[in-house]
């Protein structure tokens, strides 16, 4: 198994320049989709779970969020990640629809689909005709969660259409409430539900007001987030690993850190940084970055990365070798502002 770190760079403010190593972004305003930077946004791609705020819109646009809803066989379709709701359980949609855009359940988008409409694949055609009305040109729905591979064919679009798609939807009120929520309460007839929302940032990163994570084997990472900073509100869409932002001016740019064991685990640090200022890179003379490997979960960072973020900074770059114990701590506390660190085990 390997152990490693990610650095992942995102900017909610205004950009006038970026780049990026994601194989395809989109960063748009909201208020007008305006598009303010590009990155082979038109390629099609597998999307994963941000497939799921299509699935959200609808169940909040079918006006029957109150509705009672008994889990039925359906369910036992579902795996990956869920809310584990039983067969015969009662919960009402918007419960599901907490469950979906919180903890990404899987078992949440069955039983959504087959509330909303009559089948499955009903469901999926009311997907492809909203995605038709919002002129996502590039995008095909064949599920309600964004699963893919062998067993259910996946959902594909672009970091374009998926950035119109949510901003069309942050401008509702209800997915803004429920996409922006840390956590939710459910007591059903069969079990008492406890769900932490999965998109950290909304808890470290002061501007985000909503988002959604997904992860398959084939689609890989994928992540689309808001964020709002007094009147601009500004959406980024991105598939696949790591985005390094170049600004003018007052800097913020934030750094999440995987340590993928299990997928999950992310540690952010906010970096406010400008010229005046040394960005610090906590490293291990022993545990060096390791190397990206196409179709691998391994992927790392070698001081180069650091000297980059630094020059996206204008800022100078102090790299600080520390035992490989004491990184997340550091960085946790603030004594570092990123790491370049990697492990094999």
């Amino acid at each position: 198994m390997k152990k490693i770190l990610l650095i992942i760079l995102l900017c909610p403010i205004m950009v006038n320049a970026y780049s990026t190593s994601a194989t395809s972004t989109t960063l748009i305003d909201t208020a007008s989709n305006r598009t303010i930077y590009a990155n082979n946004e038109n390629e099609i791609r597998s999307v994963a779970s941000i497939s799921k705020i299509m699935t959200a819109i609808l169940a909040i646009e079918s006006n029957k969020l109150d509705d009672d809803v008994i889990i039925k066989d359906y369910v036992s379709k579902a795996y990956g990640s869920g809310i584990y709701i039983k067969i015969g359980e009662k919960l009402k949609l918007i419960d599901l629809v907490y469950g979906l855009l919180l903890r990404s359940g899987n078992d949440a988008a069955l039983a959504i689909a087959n509330t909303v409409s009559d089948s499955e694949e009903e469901f999926v055609n009311l997907m492809n005709k909203k995605a038709k009305e919002l002129n996502m040109k590039d995008t095909t729905f064949n599920n309600p969660s964004g699963l893919d591979g062998k067993v259910m064919k996946g959902n594909f679009s672009t970091s374009h259409d998926m950035a119109i798609l949510m901003s069309y939807c942050m401008k509702n009120k209800t997915f803004r409430k429920i996409t922006k929520t840390s956590s939710y309460k459910l007591n059903t007839n069969m079990n008492n539900y406890y769900w932490v929302n999965k998109n950290k940032l909304l808890r470290n990163y002061k501007y985000a007001n909503g988002g959604k994570t997904g992860f398959t084997e084939i689609a890989k990472r994928t992540l689309i987030t808001s964020a709002k900073k007094g009147n601009t509100e500004l959406l980024n869409d991105i598939n696949k690993t790591i985005n390094a932002i170049k600004t003018n001016g007052k800097y913020e740019i934030l750094v999440q850190c995987f340590m993928p064991a299990d997928g999950n685990t992310q540690i952010p640090a906010i970096v406010a940084a400008d010229s005046s200022k040394s960005i610090k890179l906590g490293t291990n003379a022993a545990f060096p970055p390791l190397e990206y490997v196409e179709g691998k979960d391994v992927v790392g960072f070698d001081i180069s990365m650091g000297q980059l973020i630094a020059e996206t900074c204008g800022a100078k770059l102090q790299v600080i070798d520390m035992a490989f114990d004491t990184l997340i701590p550091a960085l946790s506390s603030g004594a570092i502002d990123f790491i370049a660190a990697g492990m094999s085990v």
